[in-house]
């Protein structure tokens, strides 16, 4: 299981693959649109992660058990 969603939020490139990799870094220095809508959809999905929301959502979880 991987939070990165490929060709969203970054890439997945097969281990080991130095070739893979550097196609992709390729792709990424030659388009600044695509640098910037993968960062923006990046920071997005990480942001799910913080700690304020991971504490929201264990929150929620006690409470719908305290509940049931």
């Amino acid at each position: 299981m991987t939070i990165i969603k490929d060709g969203e939020t970054g890439y997945l490139v097969e281990e080991p693959s130095p070739t893979a990799f550097a196609q992709r870094l390729e792709l990424l220095l030659a388009d600044e649109g695509l640098r910037q809508r993968m960062g923006d959809s990046a920071r997005s999905s990480a942001m799910r992660y913080a700690w304020s929301q991971v504490a929201r959502q264990v929150l929620r979880v006690y409470e719908e058990l305290i509940g049931a």
